[in-house]
């Protein structure tokens, strides 16, 4: 495949066509950092029972809008799972090459959606999408996708989406649905269906808001990309909390660690929110990004949660992995919602407490894994 610069050498360009644009810092370094890499690659949330998964988002249009006509052709466009790299942790750097191509579009008033590809590790869905209107929808649209398994399951789902403005009326967008029964229960293969009704845009202010209906319905089946489940079931504790590594999924484009955290009935009694995430590298000393997943537990200080992380290095035949604790108190900035008891009575979770709240934070010893060969 040819790079950025090999593409854009082959365009014939009038240089009185173009304006010139205003971009932000962050814009102007993710432009350089690709293509950077272009080059050195030419050849190739939580109340105690409760998860939430978020997601920060980063601009990344520059490319598209520099060169619209071109825009499918350059292959940062075309890899929507590397575009949308959120937190440019790398982590998805190798999940177009073995994702399923759906190529599949619904129009409804005005505006085509398109899922382009999806792809299932046996726990977590990840599909992109692309977008195109006959008018314009904001920089940054909230999607209202509804995703529904078939089949039968008892918890629910956590995730995280994003959508970015790339083009004139043209978005790209990323969804991640893990659903929580599976990550300690991984599928071969799953049979979804994605619902889109709505299209949001907030704006600045609450007068900005407006919002497209529509139906969008897209039925999807996919085979879970092989990999190599190794059962680990390591604990580490320290100051009232248990943290336990249960297994490590290898697959070709990913590593996804589910471990599990059990606070003692102390640690309940004075912390409103304990979580835990891993850290890993391994023998090499290759450090690994990654992304969490969010996680499923109970009201008894039982939460299990997993995280993807970059694919497994060559080489490597150990993991290092060091699990850290968040402990913080709420107060009314940093809470909110609703949880339900086993009656499924609503009781508000919102804290009256005023101020920034008491944090503290944990790192637990390392725990070190030989890895299967």
């Amino acid at each position: 495949m040819k790079d950025i610069y090999e593409l854009l050498n082959d365009i014939e360009i009038d240089e009185s066509e173009f304006e010139e644009m205003s971009v932000n810092d962050i814009e102007r370094a993710k432009v350089k950092k690709t293509l950077k890499n272009s080059i050195k690659r030419k050849n190739n949330w939580k109340k105690k029972g409760i998860a939430v998964a978020s997601a920060g988002i980063i601009t990344t249009s520059v490319l598209g809008m520099a060169f619209p006509s071109y825009a499918k052709d350059i292959p940062i466009v075309r890899d929507i799972f590397a575009v949308l790299d959120i937190f440019e942790t790398g982590v998805y750097k190798d999940y177009k090459k073995n994702s399923n191509d759906i190529d599949v579009t619904k129009v409804s008033n005005g505006i085509s959606i398109t899922i382009n590809d999806a792809i299932f590790d046996g726990s977590t869905i990840i599909y992109t999408y692309t977008i195109e209107s006959d008018r314009d929808l904001g920089d940054k649209p909230n999607v209202s996708d509804d995703v529904s398994i078939k089949g039968n399951f008892t918890s629910g789902m956590t995730g995280n989406s994003i959508c970015e403005k790339v083009d004139e009326n043209t978005y790209i967008g990323q969804s991640v649905r893990t659903i929580s029964d599976f990550v300690k229960d991984k599928k071969d293969s799953i049979d979804f269906k994605i619902n889109i009704d709505r299209l949001a845009s907030f704006g600045s202010s609450p007068e900005e808001y407006k919002e497209e209906k529509g139906k969008w319905k897209f039925n999807i089946s996919l085979d879970a990309v092989k990999g190599n489940t190794q059962v680990v079931n390591q604990s580490v504790e320290k100051e009232g909390i248990e943290a336990i590594i249960e297994e490590i999924n290898i697959n070709p484009m990913s590593m996804n660690i589910v471990y599990t955290q059990k606070d003692s009935e102390e640690v309940m009694n004075k912390w409103d929110r304990t979580d835990i995430s891993v850290d890993i590298r391994d023998d090499l000393g290759n450090v690994y990004q990654g992304e969490d997943n969010g996680g499923s537990g109970n009201t008894k200080g039982v939460m299990t949660w997993s995280k993807t992380f970059e694919k497994l290095k060559d080489g490597a035949t150990k993991l290092i992995i060091t699990p850290k604790a968040t402990l913080s108190m709420n107060t009314k900035d940093n809470s909110g919602g609703v949880m339900f008891d086993e009656d499924g009575n609503e009781i508000d979770i919102t804290s009256d407490r005023t101020g920034e709240g008491e944090r503290k934070e944990i790192v637990f010893d390392e725990i070190i894994i030989e890895l299967n060969k």
